[in-house]
């Protein structure tokens, strides 16, 4: 488009907003872009059938040296669950809170942390004794918070590929997403290999 090579990359809810769109204008809108892009990339290909414009699927890479810093094996987790959800009324739909709140209650030995994020911070008043809210923590302590946890629970209306699913499983603990238990990260998680499948499109783009 305008003489250059455009690429729309698609990471999950941008996907879900665009399926549900009811204007007439907005949906002309995105067709327009998508039909003229020269490229469109999902993290995950269920996004792909939700766009209905065929594509590449390329995750997002992640600071996985970061994960696998020495001396976390080290770590004996002190909590069960680790589960993100930060506040806000659509955020509390979204990120299903009345689920784990309901999963605390029906596993009162188990110690449950609900986690935020420092823009979009957990501000929760929750009176259950095993659940703590933490607003949010430093990036560079997300190794240690996972390390902290015996599992992490993932529970999404709508989502592409979260990054704390492959943070997770690299900082070695158990990961379950939607009732699913997921053990295999993409390739494309790491740095390198995603500068590479990233160049290949883009050599073939120009080709």
């Amino acid at each position: 488009m305008l003489g250059k090579k455009t690429i729309v990359h698609f990471v999950g809810s941008d996907a879900y907003r665009l399926s549900r769109e009811r204007s007439f204008w907005k949906r002309l809108y995105w067709r327009t872009i998508l039909h003229f892009c020269d490229m469109v990339l999902y993290v995950s290909p269920h996004l792909e059938g939700m766009v209905k414009r065929k594509g590449f699927v390329l995750p997002f890479p992640i600071a996985t040296d970061q994960f696998r810093r020495p001396g976390l094996e080290r770590i004996t987790p002190d909590r069960d669950v680790l589960y993100y959800c930060p506040s806000g009324p659509v955020n509390e739909s979204l990120y299903r809170l009345p689920w784990i709140l309901e999963y605390a209650k029906s596993h009162p030995d188990e110690k449950i942390t609900i986690l935020g994020t420092r823009s979009h911070p957990a501000r929760y008043q929750v009176d259950l004794p095993n659940v703590e809210v933490t607003a949010s923590v430093e990036q560079t302590e997300m190794p240690l918070m996972y390390r902290r946890h015996r599992k992490l629970i993932r529970m999404t209306t709508e989502d592409g590929l979260p990054r704390m699913i492959s943070e997770a499983l690299l900082s070695g603990i158990e990961v379950e997403f939607n009732g699913l238990r997921i053990q295999e990260i993409p390739k494309e998680r790491d740095p390198a290999v995603f500068a590479s499948e990233f160049r290949k499109l883009l050599d073939n783009l120009h080709s």
